[in-house]
């Protein structure tokens, strides 16, 4: 029998939770802790102070620095040894859970400034037990103004309005002005549209869900229980409730028609949707144009592309500061094969900077690279290309099958060195244990094809272009089919 494994040891969650803050979240932190309405606590304030210093996005918490921190923070304490003892062990714990309470109180604090529904439902409970009810007419109507100059555009829109109108009717009951004023209509309706739209959101996502792994099965039929309201013409006729259910019907379809529809009813619509629900109805678009590429329907590649330009040009390629470096490849990529290279290096310089620091020369290097090869500019695509580092698994598999590419194209003889390279990345495709079973055979094949072109180029091999053009289509995955016909059929015989 195999000795277990030693268990990992895990750093404290405060540790964690930290290391996850940004500069400005543990600077406001920090006067948080020191605020004695927050804690009156003096060995947290310290704590916090030593963990700043000396661990927190510097170090991992191991046992000797908790030994310096300890030695540090509580100086009236025993001092310890190498290693602290059960009982400083317990004494540092209770300390750092002080802290972690803390933390959690601050990023409600924090988010609480982000969501006016949240905040306007406990000022409203806390003015309504104080019976603050001329204060509660004038938040009320300073909130019925902002609704009537601004309708809701995303989910947390409609939640603050379908709070603000629960807690407007409870004040008006509360200070008995029911008879004069109700809003039971707002009420009933804010509720209605408040529900539908987290129902059909659930839905996508168990329909996105479902599509990735089709042995998930649910016994859910979110819009059987919505049938009812949907038959409301109010409802039904609402923007993003249309653009909802004509995206889930395309997820469940695959139809050009409705893929179609999903097209003109953004172009209609998108001024009134949020950059959020918009960015994630464009995505379902192009979900539907990347299977239909794969489907070998080509046509659906300018169909993308101009989803990407959509994209681009209502500033939704960037989420929360920073581009998505997946998304960034494949849109050059895409760029590249409709040969649209100002496009695409007009995009590289106007994205980069919205790619993180650690990842930004290798992202660079693979899109330019990608523009070289794809102008036939082979030996300026590898230079780029060799300098890519690891810095996600689809961009290293990308560049290394770029790579193989680039060296079939520019060998002019066999070289032993290049079938080295082959045989490193075919063992280094075999040995992703993350990748999904399907897309590991795609890549395989791939590399086991083109070492067969390989040979056959150079004369190395008994192979023959017959043969090769056999196996290619009786594969059942192959990944960049269409590239590997091209480079075969322009070899002689």
């Amino acid at each position: 029998m195999k000795p277990s494994a030693p268990e990992k040891k895990r750093d404290f969650l405060l540790v964690q939770l930290l290391n996850s803050f940004t500069k400005d979240e543990l600077e406001g932190f920090k006067h948080f802790v020191k605020c004695a309405y927050f804690n009156t606590d003096q060995f947290a304030i310290k704590l916090l102070d030593a963990l700043q210093k000396k661990v927190i996005q510097k170090t991992k918490f191991a046992d000797k620095l908790q030994v310096d921190i300890y030695a540090t923070v509580f100086i009236d304490k025993e001092k310890p040894k190498d290693i602290l003892n059960s009982k400083q062990k317990s004494f540092l714990a209770a300390k750092m859970n002080v802290l972690l309470r803390l933390a959690e109180n601050f990023l409600c604090n924090v988010a609480l400034v982000n969501n006016a529904a949240c905040k306007t439902e406990l000022l409203f409970d806390s003015l309504l037990q104080k019976g603050q009810y001329q204060f509660l007419k004038r938040k009320a109507s300073k909130l019925d103004k902002h609704f009537q100059a601004n309708e809701p555009k995303e989910t947390d829109d409609f939640a603050f309005q379908y709070k603000f109108e629960y807690n407007k009717m409870h004040y008006l009951t509360n200070s008995n002005q029911l008879l004069k004023e109700d809003n039971f209509t707002n009420v009933n309706q804010s509720i209605d549209l408040f529900y539908i739209l987290n129902k059909l959101n659930i839905h996508r996502a168990i329909d996105s869900y479902a599509r990735l792994y089709p042995q998930k099965k649910y016994d859910i039929d979110i819009l059987k229980s919505l049938k009812s309201l949907l038959a409301i013409d109010s409802y039904a006729n609402h923007p993003l409730i249309k653009l909802y259910l004509i995206s889930i019907e395309l997820q469940n379809n695959d139809c050009i028609s409705t893929y179609k529809k999903l097209i003109t009813l953004l172009d209609t619509f998108h001024q009134q949707i949020s950059k959020e629900d918009l960015n994630g109805f464009y995505k379902i678009a192009g979900n539907f144009c990347s299977l239909k590429i794969k489907q070998g329907e080509n046509e659906y590649y300018k169909e993308m592309y101009q989803i990407y330009q959509k994209r681009d040009s209502k500033g939704l390629l960037i989420e929360n500061g920073s581009i998505n470096i997946i998304t960034f490849k494949n849109f050059i990529a895409l760029s590249c094969r409709l040969e649209e290279y100002d496009w695409a290096d007009e995009m590289i310089e106007k994205y980069i900077n919205n790619v993180s620091t650690k990842f930004k020369d290798s992202v660079y290097n693979f899109n330019k690279g990608l523009i070289a090869f794809y102008q036939h500019k082979f030996d300026e695509a590898l230079r780029h290309f060799i300098r890519v580092e690891k810095i996600h698994l689809y961009y290293d598999v990308d560049c290394r099958m770029m790579i193989l590419k680039s060296h079939y194209i520019l060998d002019k003889e066999y070289d032993e060195r290049t079938m080295r390279i082959f045989l490193w990345t075919e063992k280094f495709i075999k040995d992703q244990q993350k990748m999904i079973t399907k897309e590991k055979n795609a890549y395989k094949n791939f590399i086991r094809i083109l070492i067969n072109i390989y040979k056959l180029k150079h004369k190395a091999g008994k192979t023959s272009k017959v043969k090769l053009h056999l196996k290619i289509n009786n594969l059942e995955v192959l990944s960049d089919k269409k590239w590997l016909i091209q480079i075969l059929n322009k070899l002689p015989g």
